[in-house]
């Protein structure tokens, strides 16, 4: 399969990493993106896709 960029794509931010075995707390749906939750990892805000 082969695969071409058809749009320019302006990211949002950047996203930070975790460790392995890094505690995700408060796991709740976001009402602004669908497929998307919003929660805590290593005390930090942020927002992980339903596919994590």
């Amino acid at each position: 399969m082969k695969l071409y960029v058809s749009q320019n794509h302006r990211g949002e931010g950047e996203f930070p990493t975790f460790p392995k075995g890094t505690r995700v707390v408060n796991l709740s749906p976001c009402s602004n993106y669908p497929n998307w939750f919003s929660c805590e990892i290593g005390g930090m805000k942020t927002y992980v896709s339903a596919d994590f």
